[in-house]
């Protein structure tokens, strides 16, 4: 059973026609609330989806940390990590 929240965003993506089952979607994932919640709702909804994350390195070592929270993300999800 889909979460209320996710609920929603699936009748959206279908009302607007923003995705179907087949396609493959690349989140881009920074490690931080908004992005994190993307990965959870695009793997709930079934979609074939990866991680994506870009370590600019501008706050040293929790730039480092980021990196690894979103590489164990994808790992916990079962999903690609493009880092």
């Amino acid at each position: 059973m889909l979460s209320n929240l996710v609920a929603q965003i699936r009748g959206t993506i279908q009302k607007h026609r923003m995705l179907t089952s087949r396609d493959r979607v690349l989140a881009g994932v920074s490690g931080g609330a908004d992005s994190v919640c993307l990965a959870l709702v695009l793997k709930e909804l079934g979609l074939d989806v990866a991680v994506a994350h870009v370590n600019h390195g501008l706050r040293g070592a929790e730039s480092d940390t980021d990196e690894e929270f979103t590489k164990e993300l994808a790992g916990t999800l079962g999903v690609p990590f493009l880092g």
